[in-house]
């Protein structure tokens, strides 16, 4: 049986990195730290994750990456 790998998408917001992953219906934002991914939290849609990211990085210009 074939695994199917997570739909991931990057963003940056000031000097953080954020990745928000699909993972069965549900986004998972995490932030990159010096030792790998810090988990922000849940995310029902797109919109709600970016919400989460802004608030963590306290930052309003995030990009795509």
């Amino acid at each position: 049986m074939a695994s199917q790998a997570a739909a991931e998408r990057i963003f940056i917001c000031g000097n953080g990195r954020y990745y928000v992953t699909d993972r069965h219906g549900t986004l998972i934002v995490q932030r990159q730290a010096w030792l790998g991914r810090t988990f922000v939290g849940y995310a029902g849609g797109l919109a709600e994750a970016i919400a989460r990211i802004e608030a963590d990085a306290r930052c309003w210009q995030i990009r795509a990456a």
